[in-house]
C-alpha cells in the first residue's frame, strides 16, 4: 500500500504483536498477561508483590470481606470492561494522530502498530513496576493493595457512592446531625484527618471503614452527592450505563449523543470525547447498514485512474513524530502528567512544572509512572517572579497542558484567553474531571469518573443484585485514558496549526475517557436497556463459554469459545 500511496498512515492491531500470530479475544490476552489478577491486586500491594514480599499487616488487621471490593472468592477477576482492547484503542488513536501530524511536516505517512498485549500493558502501568528500593520514603502506598478499602459506601436508599480518597472529617462531621451538613472546615491543605499515603495507613483505614460506612448509611445517595458538591469533596454516585447515557449534563455537552440506528431506532451512545476550539469534528450519522454503500463506493472507485506505484516508500521520521515540539506540563497527579509523558514518548521535549509543597506527587510510585521523559522546574506561581519565569518558558513552547481546575488558572492569568493574545500559535490543553455544567469545577478523579460513566456498576455486576459491590479496577483507563485523549487532541491541534499557523484550545475530561470504556453499551433515549451480555455476580465471566474456571490444581484458566466450531 505504501508503494501506491507513500502518504498513507497505516494502522494494524494484533493480539500479541507482529511476531506472535495467534488470534485471541480480549479476555484471553487479559488472562495471559496477568491483567485479570491485577484487577483487584494483591493483599500486600503491587510493589511488595512484584518484589516477592508478603503482606506485612496480614495478622495486624481483620478486615470484613464485605467491605472490600471484588467477588468474595479467591482467584483472578473477569470484569465487564474490555481493558486490553481499550488500551489498544487509546494507543492506536494516539499513534495515528501523531503520524498525521508528522505527515504534515514530512509529506510521508508511516505504519502505526499496537496490540491487545500492549493495551494490557498500558492498563497495568500503575501496578507493574519493579523498583530497586521500594522502601524509599514516600514511594510505596496502600492504594494498589486489595486489602485496602476503596471508598465505596452504601447509602440509606440502597444506592452506592464512591468517596475517593475517603475523608473521615467530612463524612463524620457532615453526618453528625439529623440532616447532612456540608460545612465542616475543609480549608486545611494538609488535612490532619485525611488518610496518609504509606502502606501502614491501611491499619487506620481498617479502623475507620465500618465507622464511615455506618455514617454514610444514614442518608440517601443524592443528599450525599449534593453535600459533597457543597463541600468541594470528591464523591459521586455509582450508576448504570443507562443512567449515564441519559444524563442531561452529558447530553448537553455532546459527550453523549442520540443517533437513529437503521435497525434499532434512536439510540444514545458515547458522543464527542475531546474538543478543539478551532477545528472541531462532528458526528455524521449512525452506523450504516451492512453493504448500504457498496455500489456507490464501487462506482466511485471505477471513476478513478489506475493507481501508480511510487518508488519512494513511506518511512517513519527519525526521532519520533513530535520531534521539535516543546511542551509545558502544569499538571498534577495522573490525568494531566500521563498525557504529557506520552508526548515525550513520541519525541516531544516536555518541561514539568512542580510546586514547592506537594512532595507526594514527586516521589510516589504513581508519580513515577506518569513523569518519565521530562525536565523539571519548581516554581511558586503566586509569586510575581514565579509567574514571570513561567511566562518566559511559555514563550518558547508549542503546547501548554494542565489539569488544574480552570478558575484557578484564571486567577493566576494562566487561562487560555489570557495567553492566546500574547501567544497566538499556542496549543493549550485543559484536562478536567467532568463535563461542562454544574460538575465542571468539582474535584474529579479516575474513581468518580468511572462511577458516573457506569464502569464501576458494570464491572461490579451490580445488576445482579444483593451481594455485589461497585468495582474500581486497579488497571482502569480513566486518568490514563484521559491522558491518551489529551495526547491525541494535542496532536490534532498541532496538525491543524501546520496548516493554518493558529493555535487553539483543546478540552478533555476523565468522565469522557470513562464513557469510552463503556462504549460497548448503548441505551434507548428513555433509559431503556438494549440487550448486551452481562457479567455474572461472581465476576468469572459470561455464560459457560466465555469465563474463568478454577482447575483441580487450584490454577485458573480463561475459556473463550465464541463460535460453534470453538465450542465443539
Amino acid at each position: 500500500m505504501a508503494k501506491i500511496n507513500p502518504k498513507l498512515v497505516y494502522c494494524s492491531i494484533t493480539a500479541f504483536g507482529d511476531d506472535d500470530a495467534r488470534p485471541a479475544y480480549d479476555a484471553q490476552v487479559a488472562a495471559e498477561s496477568g491483567l485479570q489478577w491485577e484487577q483487584r491486586g494483591w493483599p500486600e500491594g503491587a510493589l511488595y508483590h512484584m518484589a516477592g514480599r508478603e503482606d506485612p499487616f496480614a495478622e495486624a488487621i481483620d478486615l470484613d470481606e464485605n467491605l472490600l471490593q471484588g467477588a468474595n472468592r479467591e482467584g483472578p477477576l473477569h470484569v465487564a470492561s474490555k481493558w486490553p482492547s481499550m488500551g489498544a484503542f487509546f494507543s492506536a488513536l494516539t499513534g495515528i494522530s501523531a503520524a498525521l501530524f508528522a505527515r504534515e511536516k514530512t509529506g510521508r505517512g508511516q505504519r502505526v502498530t499496537t496490540s491487545l498485549l500492549q493495551g494490557a500493558m498500558a492498563c497495568g502501568s500503575g501496578v507493574w513496576q519493579r523498583a530497586e528500593d521500594i522502601d524509599a520514603p514516600g514511594f510505596n502506598t496502600w492504594i494498589m493493595g486489595s486489602a485496602s478499602p476503596k471508598g465505596h459506601f452504601k447509602c440509606a436508599d440502597g444506592k452506592w457512592l464512591h468517596n475517593w480518597v475517603p475523608n473521615p472529617r467530612f463524612i463524620l462531621e457532615a453526618s453528625k446531625g439529623d440532616s447532612l451538613d456540608a460545612s465542616p472546615d475543609l480549608t486545611v491543605q494538609n488535612d490532619p484527618d485525611r488518610f496518609g499515603i504509606g502502606p501502614e495507613e491501611i491499619l487506620v483505614m481498617a479502623h475507620y471503614q465500618p465507622i464511615l460506612a455506618d455514617a454514610v448509611g444514614k442518608f440517601n445517595c443524592d443528599d450525599w452527592v449534593k453535600a459533597a458538591a457543597d463541600g468541594n469533596m470528591t464523591m459521586q454516585p455509582c450508576r448504570s450505563i443507562e443512567d449515564s447515557l441519559t444524563d442531561p449534563l452529558l447530553i448537553n455537552d455532546n459527550a453523549v449523543t442520540t443517533v437513529d440506528d437503521p435497525e434499532l431506532g434512536p439510540l444514545n451512545q458515547v458522543g464527542i470525547t475531546y474538543r478543539l476550539s478551532g477545528s472541531q469534528g462532528e458526528i455524521k450519522g449512525p452506523m450504516r447498514a451492512r453493504g448500504a454503500d457498496t455500489e456507490a463506493v464501487k462506482a466511485y472507485a471505477a471513476s478513478l485512474p489506475d493507481p501508480q506505484e511510487h518508488t519512494v516508500p513511506a518511512q517513519p521520521t527519525a526521532k519520533g513524530p513530535l520531534d521539535g515540539i516543546r511542551v509545558l506540563d502544569l499538571g498534577l497527579a495522573i490525568a494531566g502528567p500521563f498525557g504529557c509523558q506520552l508526548l515525550g514518548d513520541m519525541g516531544a521535549e516536555v518541561i514539568k512544572m512542580n510546586t514547592l509543597w506537594d512532595s507526594y506527587w514527586h516521589k510516589c510510585h504513581i508519580a513515577a509512572m506518569a513523569n518519565r521523559n521530562k525536565r523539571s522546574i519548581a516554581v511558586m506561581l503566586k509569586h510575581p517572579k514565579g509567574m514571570e519565569a513561567i511566562k518566559k518558558v511559555i514563550a518558547t513552547c508549542d503546547v501548554v497542558q494542565h489539569n488544574m481546575r480552570y478558575p484557578a488558572t484564571q486567577r493566576l492569568g494562566l487561562d487560555y484567553d489570557s495567553l492566546k493574545e500574547e501567544f497566538p500559535s499556542l496549543i493549550y490543553c485543559h484536562s478536567r474531571g467532568f463535563e461542562e455544567g454544574p460538575r465542571k469545577n468539582l474535584p474529579g478523579n479516575d474513581q468518580t469518573g468511572a462511577c458516573l460513566a457506569g464502569v464501576q456498576h458494570e464491572d461490579g455486576a451490580l445488576h445482579a443484585g444483593e451481594g455485589t459491590h461497585p468495582f474500581w479496577s486497579l488497571t482502569s483507563l480513566g486518568d490514563t485514558g484521559n491522558g491518551f485523549l489529551t495526547a491525541a487532541g494535542i496532536c490534532n491541534a498541532l496538525m491543524e496549526r501546520e496548516r493554518t499557523g493558529k493555535g487553539q484550545f483543546v478540552d478533555t475530561s476523565i468522565v469522557n475517557a470513562c464513557l469510552l470504556n463503556t462504549s460497548y453499551g448503548v441505551a434507548k433515549p428513555d433509559g431503556a436497556a438494549v440487550d448486551r451480555p452481562r457479567l455474572n455476580a461472581d465476576q468469572t465471566g459470561y455464560g459457560d463459554y466465555y469465563r474463568l474456571y478454577q482447575c483441580a490444581d487450584d490454577k485458573w484458566i480463561q475459556v473463550a469459545a465464541i463460535n460453534p466450531a470453538q465450542r465443539s
